[in-house]
């Protein structure tokens, strides 16, 4: 634990206290996640943004037993401070692109830490030393990578001595490199050197003095295993392709991406190693097309939500077209009984428009001319619906209801609107079939309901079996009509 740990309920921990306790409660077991959450309840000075300490805790601190994060902590012991990163140096620790390809800069990352750490330029318990300026002036510099290749190096040699006296020197040299780098060095009241060689001959010569005095401290405890999506990662151990698909969050074999060389082409990143990425665009007709990236490049592939063309599969396309769709089959049915139900009523229409008279209050279809058995032949008409087999019963018992058959499946007829208004007239139609009455009077009765089969509709309609009067009303039977042509052939019309 660091320092200021044992008088936690007095001085709120920083951001390397914090670590410490992270690091703690991951060795013994606990995800990561929830380690940063116990370690949010007990209010440290960094809880707004314990996130980020937690993430660089997981990224930067040497994988599940913590390297970096104890040689942080030897140095800052050393040098008895305890100052606070702060919000923004923290987010930029946890989060900066240094556009250095090919690098986490994870050890860079830790010098800096250690420089603001151990500053004596500070206000108000936060440390003054560097500013979002300097992680600029370090962005994309092949100096920059240098440092990092040199302290990759020295952490190389120091991880060969005893801990305290490694972590102790490799810390030392590593803020020593960043002032240097930074021009920082008399701002922060440390030596001056001319070159990082000075600093690297220095750091050999303090591997050679000796042990260095420190407090004793306890011995970690063996890592646990951690469970995926909350472990702590070894980026000075991370593989080029680990360090790309790290540098290049949006990248993910498998999915789809497009490029500014290749516009209009959707491609699927088939496979990454430590080389290169291999980007394939499949044409339907030609052989694929492959297009070999270096990690370095990766940038400049685009997640796209475009998909890639495909070709239906033949056995989906037969069983998908049209007339091979059973919904598509029942629409065409329904219209093909629509349209024969209107094509019979238009084919049987009453020659002489003026023999049918309607009458309202009450309602009434009266024959203004008198006729001779079998002359009329009234058909329903309107749109045909298809009758759900569940609500066949229903329907059926419903007398007012009338059904068309169309192969071997009933339609209930749905007749347009009625004219309401002889006085206003509106929109609405006057069909003398839906105008015939009911009687339950067997003399008054003129109109039987006879089956036609009309090119295979099935049809009820209203015909008179014997000669009708002038000024007759036309009605038809109050009981009980067949929904239904029985069961010997309808009459062809």
């Amino acid at each position: 634990m660091a320092m200021n740990s044992h008088n936690s309920t007095q001085i709120a921990s920083n951001e390397l206290e914090c670590m410490m306790q992270l690091g703690e409660l991951y060795s013994g077991g606990m995800k990561l996640d929830d380690a940063v959450k116990t370690v949010q309840n007990s209010a440290p000075a960094c809880k707004k943004y314990l996130d980020d300490v937690g993430y660089f805790c997981k990224m930067y601190t040497g994988g599940e037993s913590f390297p970096l994060l104890k040689c942080l902590d030897t140095f800052c012991k050393r040098n008895c401070h305890s100052l606070l990163i702060g919000e923004e140096m923290m987010n930029h620790l946890a989060w900066y692109d240094f556009k250095i390809p090919g690098r986490t800069m994870a050890l860079t990352r830790i010098s800096l830490a250690a420089a603001m750490l151990s500053s004596k330029r500070h206000q108000d318990g936060i440390s003054r030393l560097i500013y979002k300026s300097d992680f600029d002036k370090l962005k994309g510099k092949e100096t920059t990578k240098s440092l990092d290749e040199m302290l990759t190096t020295l952490w190389d040699e120091a991880s060969k001595h005893d801990p305290d006296l490694g972590h102790m020197c490799w810390c030392t040299a590593a803020v020593r490199m960043v002032l240097h780098i930074l021009g920082k060095e008399k701002m922060a009241k440390q030596d001056t050197f001319e070159s990082f060689a000075a600093i690297v001959e220095l750091f050999s010569e303090d591997l050679k003095a000796g042990p260095v005095a420190l407090p004793a401290k306890p011995v970690p405890k063996a890592p646990a295993e951690s469970s995926s999506g909350s472990s702590v990662k070894d980026m000075l151990k991370a593989s080029n392709s680990e360090v790309a698909l790290f540098q290049n969050s949006h990248i993910k074999v498998g999915d789809k991406y497009s490029h500014s060389d290749h516009l209009d082409k959707v491609f699927i990143l088939a496979d990454l190693n430590d080389t290169e990425a291999t980007f394939e665009h499949r044409p339907l007709f030609d052989s694929a097309e492959q297009v070999k990236e270096k990690l370095d490049s990766l940038k400049k592939w685009k997640p796209t939500k475009k998909e890639p063309t495909m070709m239906c599969p033949q056995h989906i396309c037969i069983s998908r077209l049209p007339h091979n769709v059973d919904i598509v089959k029942k629409e065409i049915d329904k219209t093909m009984a629509t349209h024969l139900l209107m094509q019979a009523y238009m084919s049987h229409k009453v020659a002489d428009e003026s023999l049918l008279g309607f009458a309202t209050h009450p309602s009434n279809l009266f024959l203004l001319k008198k006729i001779k058995k079998k002359d009329l032949k009234l058909y329903p008409f309107g749109n045909c619906l298809p009758v759900a087999e569940k609500d066949q019963t229903k329907v059926f018992e419903n007398t007012k209801n009338v059904l068309v058959w169309f192969k071997d499946k009933p339609y209930l007829v749905q007749p347009f609107k009625n004219l309401s208004s002889f006085t206003k007239p509106e929109a609405g139609t006057l069909c003398p079939y839906f105008w015939v009455k009911s009687s339950e009077e067997e003399e008054e009765i003129n109109l039987q309901t006879v089956w036609v089969n009309f090119q295979g509709l099935q049809i009820p309609t209203l015909q008179n079996e014997d000669a009708i009067p002038e000024h007759s009303v036309l009605l038809k039977s109050s009981e009980q009509q067949p929904h239904e042509p029985p069961a010997k052939k309808a009459r062809s019309s």
